[in-house]
């Protein structure tokens, strides 16, 4: 309990006992102490008027000191009569004002606050001083850390008291980082969220070119060849944020290019021989359009039928951009194919249709074939190689034919002649 002392001095000059009127008093607590110096050896009678018993008296009475009880706040008077030893008598009274103290409420916007942000805390009016937890006298305080805060203030009266108590807690900030894969002209640039935090995640935001995306990843095609600045901004659940920007250099894509010659066509193969023109490469794929890779710089392929080829060479170079290109290769081999000049169709399933034969219908594109009596007229017609004319009522004798087809590269071959039926 803190005793609030208040001396009287007793005066006998000019018939006054008290230096003052009145005093102004704080009820924080509620018992005061009083006392005066007085002369040695006199006799002290104290008294209290009051109309609401705001105070009484509890020890002390015929003593230079007495123990006033507070029960609220108000007037009273205190009255003090001194006998000498001698005596002599004098009386005065002193005006007791009590006072309330200050009931103070500090409070701030928010009671959380992210690492390194401040937090304004005010009070809720203005006092002749103030004292804060943190040591401060201002009007008003930032806190920067987590912990309680409270103030002690002083009004005009003297009368002191302390705030109540907030807390503020610390929240960490996340630490945004992303990670980036490809960085080459009018090919996509994938970007991924690296960031930690204690905290999950309410936004994710990226810039790129003043664009804005969402999420954890996305991809972006940059159509120009120089640096770009990526922006990466995090936000916590807690409001608590952090960003980071990188620079990206989107590099010109390698530009694909080949030449190719053939050998001279045998029977049943040709070989190609491929020359890479791509320059500062690391990487090549070839595709050779019937089925077969290499990943050789300057391959040699051989092709084992006729055909339009579609070959495509993709090339990769240290900055992994990519380019490819495709061109057409024809390869026409020499496949012979022969028309029998006879055919015995009499069951015993030798020689029993009659047909052209060879390697090159395998792959033609078209095929008619019509066998005609000596008269001109048509009696058979295929555009089916596996259909064969059997003579079917035919009598023995000789026949005409006519063949016409389109071999895998487009070529039209015409041929015809005669054939002998035997029975």
């Amino acid at each position: 309990m803190n005793i609030r002392l208040l001396i009287i001095v007793l005066m006998f000059s000019f018939g006054k006992l008290f230096s003052k009127d009145s005093v102004i008093v704080c009820i924080d607590d509620s018992i005061h102490n009083f006392y005066i110096n007085g002369s040695a050896g006199s006799n002290y009678n104290w008294e209290i008027e009051s109309s609401n018993n705001i105070a009484y008296l509890i020890s002390g009475n015929g003593t230079d000191e007495i123990i006033v009880k507070f029960n609220s706040i108000g007037f009273f008077k205190l009255i003090v009569d001194e006998i000498d030893i001698n005596g002599c008598s004098g009386s005065d009274s002193l005006i007791i004002d009590i006072r309330e103290n200050p009931f103070v409420t500090i409070s701030s916007n928010s009671y959380e606050i992210c690492e390194g942000d401040s937090l304004k805390i005010t009070l809720d009016s203005m006092y002749s001083e103030v004292l804060w937890s943190t040591g401060s006298m201002e009007e008003s305080i930032y806190a920067t850390d987590e912990g309680n805060y409270y103030a002690q203030v002083t009004d005009k009266f003297g009368c002191r008291s302390n705030s109540n108590t907030i807390f503020i807690k610390d929240y960490e900030n996340p630490v945004a980082d992303f990670t980036y894969f490809g960085n080459c002209i009018n090919n996509p640039t994938i970007f991924q969220n690296n960031s930690s935090s204690t905290d999950s995640t309410q936004s994710i935001e990226w810039i790129v070119q003043s664009n804005k995306f969402y999420g954890q990843s996305f991809e972006y095609f940059f159509e120009t060849s120089k640096q770009f600045d990526v922006k990466l901004l995090i936000t916590t659940n807690k409001g608590c944020t952090d960003s980071v920007v990188k620079f990206i250099n989107i590099d010109l894509n390698p530009i694909a290019e080949y030449s190719f010659y053939t050998s001279n066509m045998i029977d049943y193969d040709s070989l190609v021989f491929f020359t890479n023109l791509s320059e500062n490469i690391i990487s090549y794929k070839w595709s050779f359009g019937d089925s077969s890779f290499s990943t050789l710089e300057n391959p040699v392929h051989i092709y084992q039928k006729s055909g339009v080829f579609n070959v495509q060479l993709t090339v990769s170079d240290s900055n992994l951009c990519i380019d490819s290109v495709i061109k057409q290769i024809a390869i026409k081999l020499k496949y012979n194919f022969y028309v029998p000049n006879s055919f015995t169709p009499n069951g015993n399933l030798i020689n029993d249709s009659f047909g052209p034969v060879g390697d090159i219908f395998r792959n033609c594109r078209r095929y008619k074939f019509s066998v005609y009596n000596r008269w001109g007229e048509r009696i058979f017609y295929s555009n089916n190689i596996a259909k064969k004319w059997k003579g079917e009522d035919a009598q023995a004798g000789l026949y005409l034919w006519s063949l016409e087809i389109e071999d895998s590269v487009g070529e039209i071959i015409k041929r015809n002649g005669e054939v002998n039926l035997y029975r």
